[in-house]
């Protein structure tokens, strides 16, 4: 074990003394050798955790870069924003949170493995990086941490630094990919197994601050639990029940699939349905009530297809539509306050043919609005002007 930890401070102090003089192009091959050397000279069961604190540490690939101008251009402009900054990636944005500490979070995957990047919102500073050689599956924040849900375990990191604060793996009887969502003071991961009918979910209730596990059940069909309520989505339905006596409190139609995650505003719920049309809808969590949905038309038609998840901030709610537009909803009416569009408009193209859908992104605090644009591989960040600093 000492000359396992001398041969990686060694790598370690050699790849901190060349950084200076590596080439991007050789950073992320130089960085591969090193851990093939780690892997062949050390067996990996005794490497671990040495092996995973190591890896964090190395420069896996230049996940991408602040630049000055952006390749879109704003054509028409109704909504309160301005823009602040831009980057370029070198991989797709799988991810994009803001924070409510207005710390912009990515998840980044590339040829060398995923990348989780931090950025500080108001001026586009690089914060800290992470590297990873397994896929991230799903990433949850909250305004002390970065979750990041994996194959058969959930890993948290601060988000002021990107220390890693803990790692839980899941029983062996359940395998397979976890989502994850931040409750406050608890993070919920969810394990999916459609192989099974009815299909049975995992939930494991973990101590934010700790990753103690608190608490463990299956559920069959479960979409969500969230203030002693349990939401279960059935084909083309959506049911609420009391968590503790199992009675049903509301029934609600969707006529397609509910996308994660739905957002909570005081006691309003916005859900996004994706079937034959895309439509958003806000509900109140408790009675079921429908106070609005968004006026959709056809999947396809270019006007009037959402083509991300929502976002919310600062009473509105941001969708982008077809083509790149950013629309802003009024969170209490769902009437359209004003819209964003860019030039050339957004496209996605997978073997040299266009696609009728987009991997574009999009996400919102109360100051900032942040679009990843798929097509150009780059970030734009917004700042609303109608709100007082």
């Amino acid at each position: 074990m000492i000359l396992i930890k001398k041969l990686s401070t060694f790598f370690l102090q050699i790849n901190k003394g060349m950084e200076i003089i590596w080439y991007h192009r050789w950073r992320p091959i130089i960085a591969l050798i090193i851990l093939i050397l780690l892997t062949i000279l050390c067996p990996l069961r005794s490497l671990s955790p040495l092996f995973w604190d190591t890896l964090d540490r190395l420069p896996i690939f230049d996940s991408g870069k602040q630049v000055a101008t952006p390749s879109k251009q704003i054509t028409i402009d109704s909504l309160p924003l301005q823009e602040l900054w831009y980057w370029l990636f070198t991989g797709r944005v799988e991810h994009l949170e803001i924070t409510r500490e207005n710390l912009i979070v990515l998840h980044v995957s590339g040829t060398m493995g995923d990348h989780l990047v931090a950025l500080d919102a108001e001026t586009g500073r690089l914060v800290w990086e992470k590297s990873f050689i397994f896929h991230i599956n799903a990433l949850s924040a909250d305004a002390e941490r970065v979750y990041v849900g994996g194959i058969n375990k959930v890993q948290a990191y601060s988000a002021s630094d990107g220390q890693k604060l803990w790692v839980w793996e899941q029983p062996s009887k359940h395998r397979g990919a976890l989502y994850v969502y931040a409750q406050g003071d608890y993070l919920e991961a969810y394990n999916y197994d459609a192989q099974k009918s009815p299909s049975l979910t995992g939930v494991f209730t973990l101590d934010a601050q700790s990753g103690e596990l608190l608490v463990t059940k299956d559920y069959s069909d479960i979409f969500l639990q969230r203030e002693n309520i349990i939401y279960t989505q059935t084909s083309g339905g959506f049911t609420a029940r009391d968590k503790i006596t199992d009675e049903k409190l509301w029934q609600f139609d969707a006529g397609g699939r509910l996308q994660r995650w739905p957002i909570f505003v005081d006691n309003i719920m916005y859900l996004e349905i994706r079937g034959p049309e895309r439509k958003i809808y806000a509900v109140d969590a408790k009675s079921g009530t429908t106070y609005w949905q968004s006026s959709e038309g056809a999947f396809l038609d270019p006007d009037t297809t959402f083509v991300s998840k929502m976002a919310y901030g600062a009473k509105m709610i941001y969708v982008l539509r077809q083509g790149g537009a950013i629309v802003g909803l009024d969170y209490q009416t769902g009437q359209e306050v004003g819209r964003l569009e860019v030039s050339p408009p957004s496209v996605y193209i997978e073997d040299g043919v266009t696609r009728n859908f987009t991997y574009d992104r999009i996400a919102a605090s109360e100051q900032f609005v942040a679009v990843y644009y798929d097509d150009s591989r780059e970030l734009i960040v917004f700042k609303r002007q109608d709100i007082a600093q």
